[in-house]
């Protein structure tokens, strides 16, 4: 049976009535077509590729007519073989009555077509394909790949609707949308290009947005709208109009959310609590979109974020910060006070909300929002509190007696150290009542003082004396006091961090004592075959990170992610070979010592009290003076104060989810709206973006639900099939179970324990009485070494190079190198995804309620289904 003919025959199943089948005939019959050209065209390199491409939109229509009677929507991912490059024509339009298909290769001027997806990680490996289908309407992308570069096509299906009123006029036919599909395009695409998508797919041209649209797009948009409200700054120019921006009415977010999202209600519904008191977290960061590079950052916006602690299990996750202010960077620069008199005036509007006095969320749900930190990266973290930073004596927000480094103050007098002191109890923090104290006090007398005694008090106290800022509004410095700040481990560390610093000074340590280059490593990584899990294959990814343009002089400039990457293969390479060379010991010692410190920003918890990462960073703070005493920068000093903050707070917060959520206004906004950014459009910019960015927020929870018991079985075998084949009731099996932010699947390698020197092969999850378990196949510790775990099960021997922290990313390998398994004898485990506490299963787990004997236990397990 060919492929066209065992889709179709699998679609017909789905099909009610006689014309669903007369549609999916026409589809069907087109996709041959398409498939018969492709197979005649010499241009084809790869056949497969192109049935894959038709087979991925033929399962899509499926979707579109699971039900025929209203319009639905999906946003669907499906793996795809890499699409060949085509030589000659390569534009099929293939038009039949039910059916119309335009397949193409998109230039990237059409940006309605363009594709908004995770980066393309590895050339040589398959990609996915993108589908959203919307009113009967399918449009899939994909972007092909070769080692010369790379092309993106797209398929259009357009499929009438049977269904539409013959009394309707061809305009409003057209234009008639449905409400629930036009909400999850425009959380995607702007309306200009949803609006000429249709028009094209209808055989028309496309032209100006029909008034019926923009109603119908109104509509849509108008609850989000509603959520947010004006507030303005003093403009530097006296004679020009206050600043405006917008920012979130926060008690009609959370209704909203509350209503659209019911995984979020369903975390407010605390059981015995009559109200729900929702901690609080500000974040704010300047996010570049378009040319990073352009001198003018026409797209530079700060971009002001709130989270909950009810939310910290997916921290990590963009689905856990709320886009609640925007501010473009032309506009902030006409701000009175900058970032800080931005910051000021939100913090005026958040307490003349009174979020702080119980209100009602959804029947039966009564919340009140209280502030509790801002987290930020060194920057923000300067501007909003008006702070000196890097450029003053004083480079510490928090500390009183730490000046930068090589301040001759420090040898001269005992009570101040610089930024290279390891030891933290020679820190002396600011009491935040006096610093306000002093601060006001000062800013009283600033009329009187000349420049020399301003600028000899803002060296000496850190901080400006600026009256447009927090410290010159009570309400500001009374909600968001100076201990209240946290600093982000992620900038910290990873974000032109302290690991960006050190990777070159390791490698141009290693280059200057025995002449080895990025080139040499590289050639080391590939010959180990050092891979990722689900990739066949690494080189490009390896070649990525290891370019020469990523290795500036004086810092690696890969991206976070990157150098999160790059971070455990260089500790492979350090531990394994740098580190047994005299002339590289110390310096392989200390990079180790930095590994040591990422590890514990994972390892460490309330259990320890944080107390695992203080330690090792001390004792790398103490390496990295004495071997590079002239690169001490800040951030060494920042992240000093991070396990105070966590001990604080009972729990981590960092900007990683932050960063992802910046990605919804870099590839989805941005774009859309810098027409508003022209002059005599000031305050249309904030006015237009945040409701998009809310809208997408709620659609990507919805997407994603939030879960409550913190797991999920995806596509699980049913209770009756599992009770018919092992015997068992009321129990869900599946090969695939998602946590709060990841996926864990069959074959999947699960580490545990404190030291992460045990783990197992995921066979399958079963779920019973709202308990998870877990069948895995054990594996036995064979070696551990600081970079890599080595396990075996008969015949298997694995490295695992674990780098991922157990909370959230437990299972994840960054890199691991693997022989053919031969599996073992498996076993069950009862699992804990919120703890991840991980314990051998009992038979009285199994045989409570009537579950199964002991003997049931070891004869039926291993025959139930994967």
């Amino acid at each position: 049976m060919s492929l066209a003919t065992s889709v179709a025959a699998a679609l017909r199943e789905s099909a009610k009535t006689e014309a669903e089948l007369h549609g999916l005939a026409e589809a069907v019959e087109v996709m041959k077509e398409i498939l018969a050209q492709v197979s005649v065209n010499p241009g084809y390199k790869d056949h497969t590729a192109a049935a894959s491409f038709c087979h991925c939109c033929l399962y899509t229509l499926r979707a579109i007519l699971l039900d025929w009677s209203i319009s639905t929507t999906a946003v669907q991912t499906m793996p795809l073989a890499k699409m060949p490059k085509i030589e000659g024509n390569a534009v099929w339009h293939v038009e039949h009555p039910n059916c119309r298909i335009f397949l193409a290769e998109v230039q990237s001027s059409m940006r309605f077509l363009t594709l908004h997806s995770k980066a393309f990680e590895g050339y040589e490996e398959a990609n996915d394909a993108k589908v959203f289908c919307h009113d009967r309407i399918c449009c899939c992308t994909v972007d092909s790949f070769d080692e010369c570069g790379g092309q993106r096509w797209i398929m259009l299906i357009s499929i009438p609707n049977t269904n539409d009123n013959s009394n309707m006029s061809n305009g409003s036919r057209n234009d008639a949308m449905d409400r629930t599909g036009l909400r999850q395009a425009l959380a995607r695409y702007s309306e200009t290009s949803i609006f000429a998508v249709r028009k094209l797919l209808s055989g028309e041209n496309p032209s100006a947005r029909s008034g019926s649209f923009k109603r119908a797009a109104a509509e849509v948009l108008g609850p989000y709208r509603q959520c947010y409200q004006p507030v303005n700054v003093p403009n530097v120019e006296a004679d020009r109009p206050d600043v405006t921006f917008y920012m979130a009415d926060l008690k009609k977010i959370l209704c909203l959310l509350a209503q659209r999202c019911e995984s979020f209600l369903q975390l407010l519904r605390q059981p015995g609590a009559p109200e729900v008191r929702l901690e609080a977290f500000l974040a704010h960061d300047e996010c570049t979109a378009g040319n990073v590079l352009n001198p003018l950052q026409t797209q530079k916006t700060l971009l002001f974020y709130c989270t909950f602690s009810l939310l910290q299990d997916t921290f990590v996750s963009s689905r856990s910060w709320i886009p609640v202010a925007a501010i473009p960077h032309c506009d902030l620069t006409s701000c009175r006070g900058g970032i800080g008199a931005a910051t000021a005036t939100f913090l005026r509007r958040w307490d003349q909300d009174g979020l702080d006095v119980p209100f009602d969320v959804a029947p039966g749900v009564r919340a009140s929002v209280h502030l509790q930190g801002f987290v930020s990266d060194g920057d923000s973290q300067r501007a909003a509190f008006s702070a000196k930073g890097s450029a003053g004596l004083k480079p510490c927000t928090f500390c009183a007696n730490v000046l930068k480094r090589g301040c001759a103050a420090a040898e001269r007098d005992p009570n101040f150290v610089t930024i290279s002191e390891h030891n933290l109890a020679k820190f002396q923090l600011y009491d935040a009542r006096e610093l306000e104290a002093a601060i006001v006090a000062w800013l009283a007398r600033k009329p009187a003082m000349t420049k020399h005694e301003i600028d000899l008090r803002e060296r000496c106290l850190g901080f400006r004396l600026d009256a447009d800022g927090i410290w010159g509004c009570g309400t500001a410095r009374r909600k968001l006091t100076i201990d209240m700040a946290l600093n982000d481990s992620m900038h910290c560390y990873f974000s032109t961090g302290i690991v960006n610093t050190e990777l070159v000074l390791f490698l141009g340590q290693a280059w200057k004592v025995a002449k080895i280059k990025t080139d040499d490593l590289l050639e080391t990584m590939k010959a180990a075959a050092w891979r990722r899990p689900g990739k066949p294959s690494a080189v490009s990814e390896l070649k990525r990170l290891f370019g020469h343009q990523l290795f500036g002089e004086e810092i690696y400039k890969g991206s976070a992610e990157q150098t999160k990457l790059i971070l455990p293969l260089l500790r492979w390479i350090a531990e394994a070979w740098l580190q047994r060379m005299p002339s590289m010991k110390e310096s392989a010692e200390c990079f180790l010592a930095l590994c040591r410190c990422t590890d514990q920003l994972q390892l460490c918890n309330a259990e320890t009290r944080w107390s695992t990462l203080e330690q090792a960073q001390c004792h790398h703070q103490r390496l990295f003076s004495a071997l590079y005493p002239d690169s001490v920068r800040p951030k060494h000093h920042h992240r000093l104060h991070l396990s105070q903050q966590y001990e604080k707070l009972k729990m981590q917060i960092s900007c990683w989810g932050v960063e992802a959520a910046h990605q919804s206004y870099k590839k989805c906004f941005a774009d859309n709206f810098d027409h508003l950014l022209q002059p005599g459009t000031e305050g249309m910019y904030s006015r237009h973006i945040m409701p998009r960015l809310l809208l997408r927020y709620m659609e990507m929870c919805n997407e994603t639900p939030f879960l409550t018991n913190g797991f999920q079985l995806l596509s699980p075998f049913d209770e009756a099939a599992v009770e018919s084949a092992t015997g068992i009731k009321d129990a869900s099996i599946s090969a695939k179970c998602r946590t709060h932010v990841m996926e864990i699947k069959e074959n999947d390698v699960l580490l545990w324990g404190k030291e992460r020197d045990q783990g197992g092969i995921i066979r399958f999850f079963l779920v019973r009485n709202n308990k998870l378990f877990l069948y895995a196949t054990p594996l036995e510790l064979r070696d551990k070494t600081e970079a890599t775990r080595t396990f075996s099960s008969k015949a298997l021997a694995a490295q695992e190079l674990y780098k991922k922290g157990w909370k959230y990313q437990k299972s994840e390998k960054l890199w691991y190198l693997e022989h053919q398994p031969q599996v073992g004898e498996p076993r069950w485990y009862v699992w804990d995804p919120n703890t991840w506490e991980r314990k051998d299963a009992r038979p009285q787990d199994f045989s409570s309620n009537q579950f199964l004997t002991e003997e049931e236990v070891q004869v039926r397990f291993p025959q139930m289904p994967q």
